[in-house]
């Protein structure tokens, strides 16, 4: 919850912290539509870890 709410004030970290458990299935079902989704949102909002793994995709 904190991260989705994080990630809505336009937290790049809470994001990426969220592709992260989407990526994983950790807490949350694995889904990897709504992982890259918020990666792509953390490096709009200027993660650059998340804009290096959209590199690697």
């Amino acid at each position: 919850y904190l991260y989705s709410k994080a990630c809505e004030l336009k937290e790049s970290f809470g994001c990426g912290a969220l592709a992260m458990l989407y990526i994983n299935g950790q807490g949350v079902e694995k889904n990897l539509i709504k992982a890259d989704q918020y990666i792509s949102k953390a490096c709009k909002l200027g993660d650059q870890e998340a804009c290096e793994a959209l590199k690697e995709k």
